[in-house]
């Protein structure tokens, strides 16, 4: 865990870790916090809440860069990232694929946080049902300042992006199934 502290992750491997809560690989929280996670493998971490990888919460800042976050899972949000209500999070040239969770957001789910999704592939994430707030590849909710720029969001099951209550803007991306935004 990482709280009220600045830190760099970088050239790790972070892999089979669980947790009763959130977090399973990573859980970065509270004010006064910035972690930088570079060039990392976030491998098949697994939680009983939120955030099977990487947890990001409670006015915490995070930088996530050049990672490969694969196979992770959690009963709740956020398989791959769980972003809550925390400011300045940037996620570039990122791939997640493969994670689950088991109602929100498979990839990523974005609750009440503004956040910046850059130059990712976002692909092959699920969740454990179909219909509203069951979405594989991102969740955005809760006023959350969501943007998507030239990132590829696809084959994600049930469905690619649901925002519930968050602004999602997507900027020169390619999101099966076709998504409104500029490019």
């Amino acid at each position: 865990q990482c709280r009220s502290s600045t830190a760099l992750i970088s050239n790790c491997v972070i892999q089979n870790c669980s947790d009763d809560h959130h977090g399973g690989g990573i859980d970065a929280s509270r004010p006064d916090t910035f972690i930088r996670i570079h060039n990392c493998q976030v491998l098949n971490n697994s939680v009983l809440n939120s955030g099977g990888g990487i947890r990001i919460a409670l006015n915490a800042m995070a930088e996530i860069a050049m990672c490969e976050i694969i196979g992770n899972s959690c009963a709740h949000a956020g398989g791959g990232i769980w972003l809550e209500y925390s400011d300045g999070v940037r996620i570039f040239n990122c791939l997640m694929a493969e994670n689950y969770s088991g109602w929100r957001g498979g990839g990523i789910a974005c609750d009440g946080t503004a956040s910046e999704i850059l130059n990712c592939t976002i692909s092959s994430n699920s969740t454990g049902g179909t219909g509203i707030d069951y979405d594989g590849g991102i969740n955005s909710l809760h006023e959350s300042d969501l943007t998507i720029s030239n990132s590829i969001i696809w084959a994600n099951a049930p469905n690619q992006i649901e925002y519930v209550g968050g602004f999602t803007g997507v900027n020169y991306s390619i999101i099966e199934g076709g998504w409104t935004g500029t490019g």
